[in-house]
C-alpha cells in the first residue's frame, strides 16, 4: 500500500477521514518518537459530516489521545 512508503516524521492530509481508521493507520506509518518530539509528525483528517467527525474524534481519542 502507498502508506508504507511514507517517511517517519511525514505530514499527511486525510480528506474524507470518515471513522478515522485510515487516519490512524497513516499516523502509525509516519510516527517515530524522535520526529513526534520535534513536532514534525503531523496527520490531519478532514470530514464534512458532523456525525463522522464525532465518531472519528471518539475513535482516535481512545487510542491516540496524547497526540490529538
Amino acid at each position: 500500500m502507498c502508506y508504507q512508503r511514507l517517511p517517519p516524521g511525514g505530514k499527511v492530509l486525510d480528506i474524507g477521514c470518515g471513522s478515522g481508521f485510515m487516519t490512524a493507520l497513516l499516523y502509525e506509518a509516519v510516527y517515530s518518537p524522535k520526529t513526534y518530539e520535534e513536532g514534525k509528525t503531523v496527520v490531519v483528517g478532514i470530514e464534512c459530516e458532523k456525525e463522522l467527525v464525532e465518531l472519528s474524534r471518539k475513535n482516535l481519542m481512545n487510542n491516540y489521545g496524547e497526540a490529538l
